[in-house]
């Protein structure tokens, strides 16, 4: 044993002496050839050779830390590539041999990453080869897209996305059986087995991620664009990458035809069937047999191995969840006990977790009784929700079954199908010219097009010449950039000096050092970066030591509680039995308290109701009383009511019919005012039409009457009877208008022969003193004009025969008592 420990110590110290300056010599020269060959054009196949070789570095002697190191180094040279873009001999990311370095590249350093299982590294560097392949312009090769998505099936399988991983293993499928030549057809089974299973173990809801959205959501469009998905930025991409989107893939491609059997019966079983009672049994023996169906891929593919078992925790998930999910259509409720024994092999906590899980996603609706030991399914919803919808979904079943039994096609749906045809061809000429107009449509869009290539081109030649200009100008930038990079050298210079100053001051400070034993000779030329390294050297040795120390303690401690806990668990036992014996005695006498308090209050209620059930009698009298009274009260407040209800009825009426008889009254007044100034009007023309014969008399003359000036027509017209005076209109607007004077019983109606009877009642005109002369003379000036609508009984006035005759129908009868219109 002593032998071995000093072996180990001289390992260990040989390790720190040797081994790990070499490793740190080695990877600081590889860092400084990428270094030195970074962005250069000339040298791009010997910067990927040193990365390849770095990488296989890393694999062979498991150094984690220097790959981290050097896939940042490799990602930060690309970053720099993109930034510079006006560096001279910058390597040309439009060249196809430039982009096939770049990528051998990268899924080296993805192979490297996931040997060494280092997962983070490689989704950033599947992140880094998506984002070069945006610079080809040609998709990648299938040998390429194949190694691509085998490994980002690794990764997945490792992260725990299962519909991200189902949707590689498709890919995959899909591009070995199209371009894979040496792909074998047990090699495709093989793989159809791991796309159905992987796709079976996609969870049939979404997990909700509470608080955390906005991260969600960039992480799903990040993984999308890994994929090779073109998804809106505003939308998830799980609504496009779904269970059942890969359901029908699996459908479309024919894919149960490639499997065993065993995966066709658990993929209809759990997709198809339904056994609600038994089909945790039944799934158990196909889940035991998956590992059966392991097997390894051929020679040069994209995976190495398939382990069917991988998928069998997240099968018997699937399982429970379909049971419950069909048992939740049959029962309403369940007994814990009876659900254990369907499901057989698992315990009531994981089912109790799966449970939990499901419901708080919204894919079941399951309520656990803990203190009955029951399962209640289904929403908790109210009897009268679930009253109003047993007719509609009565009336909904009858008639499917309706449908059912008598399936055959009537008369009506042969005449519905004849006019469909018949509107179908109708349509026809229609459809035809449609065709031909997108025809003409489609030309008019290609030349919109050419035009549209015609000035990209004209718009790129003029690019160019301002990428020239830009060119050119970074070329003078780059000039001035040179010189201030030569001052600054200079000045770097300088400082080199100074440190050099301070290295040796820190030389003069080691030789003085006493107990120490310095490794510093005058003969070897040192600078302060070396002298702090020695310096750190030391202390990581210090600390290594101290790292060893601990380790040393913490394995006695660990010999120390183990011997502790050994001895110790005979009496914790014996402590856990004597708590069981007196939580039983506990539990005996708090029941016995709690049945005696309920017996006692019990009693107290039997007392309580027999005391109370002699005041019945005196309770409904007082409340007959009291509703009687109450019925008195509001039959008076009713009459009340009506009562006023109908003294406002009466007032409304009242102001209504006033209201008429005032616009009746201004009507009237309005029109007594145009016929006043209309006669007014006349009276002047006809004056100055007498001036005018007057100062030119006529050959002719005849006898003209003078007419009857306004101020002498109005007071005739009211004498008559035609024209209501202001006072009789106010009041009028008091009490009402006159009733109508009733018509001589010998008199005609109110109609054209009216007119003949006015004449035969007036008294005759006395004959002119002078024939006339024109048919234009005025009336005679014992006749005066009055309107139409106030012609109560006279017969027509004079008028000349060239005019149009005046309307001498009766003015319409006066409003109707009770609002009604005339």
């Amino acid at each position: 044993m002593l032998n071995h420990l000093i072996d180990e110590k001289r390992a260990e110290q040989s390790d720190r002496e040797i081994v790990m300056p070499w490793f740190k010599f080695l990877w600081e020269t590889y860092r400084t050839v990428l270094d030195v060959l970074r962005n250069n054009n000339k040298v791009e196949p010997l910067y990927a050779m040193t990365a390849q070789r770095a990488f296989q570095f890393c694999i062979k002697y498991k150094r984690t830390t220097e790959f981290r190191r050097l896939c940042d180094l490799i990602r930060n040279h690309f970053n720099n590539l993109q930034k510079y873009k006006d560096q001279r001999d910058r390597p040309d990311l439009n060249l196809a041999d430039t982009q096939q370095l770049y990528l051998e590249t990268r899924f080296e350093q993805l192979k490297a990453a996931c040997t060494l299982e280092m997962w983070q590294e490689a989704f950033r560097t599947v992140e880094d080869i998506h984002e070069l392949t945006k610079y080809l312009r040609k998709s990648p090769k299938p040998q390429m897209m194949m190694t691509y998505y085998g490994r980002l099936v690794k990764i997945f399988g490792v992260s725990g996305h299962d519909n991200y991983l189902a949707y590689c293993w498709l890919r995959l499928y899909a591009l070995c059986k199209s371009h894979s030549k040496t792909m074998k057809e047990g090699d495709l089974s093989l793989m159809a087995t791991a796309v159905v299973l992987s796709t079976l173990a996609v969870l049939p809801y979404e997990r909700k991620a509470l608080g955390r959205f906005d991260i969600e959501q960039e992480s799903n469009q990040r993984i999308a664009g890994i994929l090779s998905f073109n998804q809106d930025a505003k939308r998830d991409v799980r609504e496009s990458l779904t269970r059942e989107a890969l359901m029908a893939e699996i459908r479309n491609r024919g894919l149960l035809r490639l499997v065993p059997q065993e995966v066709a019966d658990l993929f209809h079983m759990m997709e198809a069937d339904f056994y609600p009672m038994d089909i945790c049994k039944q799934v158990g023996p196909l889940l035991d047999a998956l590992p059966s169906f392991r097997g390894e891929f051929g020679a040069g593919g994209p995976i190495d191995v398939l382990d069917p078992a991988q998928f069998t925790s997240s099968l018997r998930q699937l399982a429970l969840l379909r049971m419950l999910q069909q048992v939740s259509t049959v029962y309403l409720s369940m007994k814990i006990p009876n659900l254990l024994k369907m499901i057989s092999s698992q315990d009531f906590a994981v089912v109790e977790k799966v449970i939990v899980d499901a419901v708080r996603n919204e894919f079941l609706s399951i309520k656990i009784d803990h203190r009955n030991g029951t399962l209640h399914f289904g929403a908790q919803t109210l009897e009268s929700e679930k009253v109003r919808g047993q007719l509609s979904l009565l009336a909904m079943r009858l008639n499917k079954a309706m449908c059912m039994l008598y399936p055959e096609v009537g008369p009506e749906a042969m005449a519905g199908k004849k006019s469909k045809v018949k509107h179908a061809l109708s349509l026809l000429d229609e459809e035809h010219k449609k065709a031909l107009s997108r025809k003409v449509l489609i030309e008019r869009r290609k030349e919109e097009q050419e035009r549209l290539a015609l000035e990209q081109e004209q718009q790129e030649a003029m690019e160019k010449l301002r990428q020239q200009k830009i060119t050119e100008e970074m070329e003078r930038k780059r000039l001035a950039e040179e010189s201030q990079r030569r001052e600054e050298e200079r000045i770097r210079r300088e400082i080199e000096q100074k440190e050099l100053e301070e290295a040796r001051a820190l030389l003069e400070a080691a030789k003085a050092k006493k107990g120490k034993k310095s490794r510093i000779t005058e003969d070897v030329k040192l600078d302060k970066k070396q002298l702090m390294e020695d310096v750190l050297s030391e202390q990581i040795k210090e600390r290594q030591e101290q790292e060893r120390k601990l380790q040393k303690q913490s394995k006695q401690m660990e010999y120390f509680e183990r011997a502790r806990r050994e001895e110790e668990a005979p009496l914790l036992e014996a402590a856990y039995q004597r708590s069981l014996v007196e939580d039983k005695e506990y539990h005996a006498q708090l029941q016995a308290e709690l049945l005696e308090q309920h017996k006692k209050q019990w009693e107290r209620d039997l007392e309580e109701k027999r005391r109370l059930q002699r005041m019945e009698f005196d309770k409904n009298e007082y409340q007959e009383l009291l509703m009687d009274r109450r019925a008195a009260e509001f039959a008076r407040l009713e009459a009340a009511r009506r009562e006023r209800v109908a003294e406002q009825r009466a007032l409304r009426k009242s102001q209504r019919d006033l209201a008429r008889r005032r616009a009746y009254v201004a009507r009237m007044r309005e029109m007594e005012d145009a016929y006043l100034n209309a006669v007014e009007e006349k009276r002047i023309r006809d004056e100055e039409e007498s001036r005018a014969q007057e100062s030119h008399p006529p050959a002719a003359d005849r006898y003209r009457p003078t007419p009857l000036s306004a101020a002498d027509a109005a007071p005739a017209a009211v004498e008559r009877g035609t024209l209501p005076s202001r006072a009789e209109g106010d009041r009028w607007v008091r009490s009402g208008p006159p009733p109508v004077p009733e018509r001589p019983v010998a008199a005609p109606a109110a109609h054209r022969d009216e007119d003949k009877w006015a004449r035969r009642s007036a008294p005759p005109p006395p004959p002119p003193s002078a024939p006339r002369g024109d048919a234009r003379g005025p009336p005679p000036s014992n006749q005066t004009f009055v309107p139409p609508h106030k012609r109560r009984g006279l017969g027509p006035t004079r008028v000349d025969e060239d005019r149009p005759r005046q309307d001498t129908r009766p003015p319409p009868p006066p409003p109707r008592k009770g609002g009604q219109r005339w």
